[in-house]
């Protein structure tokens, strides 16, 4: 015959987990979700810099925050990765005009400042292109970024492998996305935007 202490014990342990399973379904309400990027997903302070653009005016991250930046490094005599990324910009500046920041900066600061703008070169008005204070520190930008940059002895324009790569960060200053820029579509950059809630 059941005592009545062992009654009320029963009660309790059922009330407990009652109380654990409301408890875990409102946690899973709460828990952002998982948002499935066409880049990789990151969330860190994105690096400050300040550098020229290409009237002189000095230009920092933090006075860019005012909407999303698209940001990417590359030289004027680079033949191959860096054409790929402007065109992929430009295609994304077709798509969402002034609702974002476009920004490439040089990582051939000298020679790159004596040339015509890339913006009309390019025919791409909003493009916003920045020239650190040397090489050293365009390296130094770039390292803070997770590019790797490697200046070739003897090459005779100037010859820089480098990382290929695009970054979106938000009006916060967080770097949320990198893209192998080769591989990826101004379609996907407006996509992975649009799923983050930044445009």
């Amino acid at each position: 015959m059941p005592v009545a202490g062992s009654r009320s014990y029963g009660v309790f342990a059922i009330t407990a987990l009652g109380v654990a399973a409301v408890m875990l379904l409102a946690l899973s309400l709460v828990k952002p979700q998982a948002v499935d990027l066409h880049g990789m997903p990151l969330q860190r302070s994105a690096a400050e810099f300040t550098a020229n653009a290409y009237d002189g005016t000095p230009v920092s991250l933090s006075g860019l925050q005012d909407k999303p930046t698209y940001l990417s490094f590359g030289y004027r005599h680079c033949s191959e990765t860096c054409p790929a990324q402007l065109a992929t910009l430009k295609q994304l500046y077709g798509q969402l005009g002034d609702q974002v920041n476009y920004v490439w900066i040089s990582l051939d600061p000298a020679s790159d400042r004596e040339l015509p703008p890339l913006r009309d070169k390019q025919d791409f008005p909003a493009l916003l292109e920045l020239f650190p204070a040397d090489n050293a520190a365009a390296d130094t930008l770039a390292a803070s970024y997770l590019a790797s940059v490697k200046r070739i002895p003897g090459a005779e324009t100037n010859g820089i492998a480098h990382s290929s790569h695009i970054y979106l960060i938000d009006t916060q200053g967080k770097l949320r996305v990198i893209y192998q820029g080769t591989q990826v579509t101004a379609a996907m950059m407006q996509q992975d935007a649009e799923r983050l809630r930044l445009l």
